[in-house]
């Protein structure tokens, strides 16, 4: 079963000749090469998405491309952003939902008081960005003592304890 009314155009004798002969004529990732790297293309891709448009399907402009180059392509094309995640865990495509306006500023303002304490950023040297809040300085080195003791059921820290030794109880 196709994927697309037009994913049989695929599989004419016509789109397999064109393809080849950009092959042979660009056999390089174009996207690759503006990036100062050299990779073999291995696919033939519509410049212009041609939508079922026949006469764009075999008229439009080609371009070759690596395997990883035209699946991050077609991504961008069916979902409107590229999920490429950075070192920092966070994606790097500004078009991904993560950095809509609403979104961005609930997260900004979670990191600006510990999720455990409630000591805000000004309080505290820093505060460390988790997936839904964060954790200052003070609590990490606090934890980090709790981690050391042994983790038998009578050598838990209740709440309390905690909260005593932030000078909050």
């Amino acid at each position: 079963m196709s994927k697309t009314p037009w994913e049989r155009l695929y599989h004419t004798k016509r789109w397999e000749r064109r393809a080849r002969h950009q092959m042979r004529v660009q056999p390089l990732c174009e996207v690759c090469l503006e990036q100062g790297k050299t990779t073999a293309a291995e696919e033939a891709d519509h410049v212009v998405p041609h939508k079922g448009d026949v006469t764009q399907f075999y008229c439009g402009a080609l371009q070759s491309l690596c395997l990883q180059c035209h699946s991050l392509k077609t991504q961008v094309e069916q979902r409107g952003y590229a999920t490429d995640i950075g070192a920092d865990g966070w994606p790097l495509d500004q078009s991904h939902p993560v950095y809509r306006t609403e979104r961005r500023d609930r997260m900004e303002q979670s990191y600006k008081w510990c999720g455990f304490c409630g000591k805000s950023a000004d309080e505290v040297k820093r505060i460390i960005a988790g997936p839904t809040n964060g954790i200052c300085n003070e609590c990490i080195e606090l934890m980090h003592g709790m981690l050391d003791t042994p983790s038998t059921p009578e050598h838990f820290t209740p709440i309390e304890e905690f909260r005593r030794r932030q000078g909050r109880a």
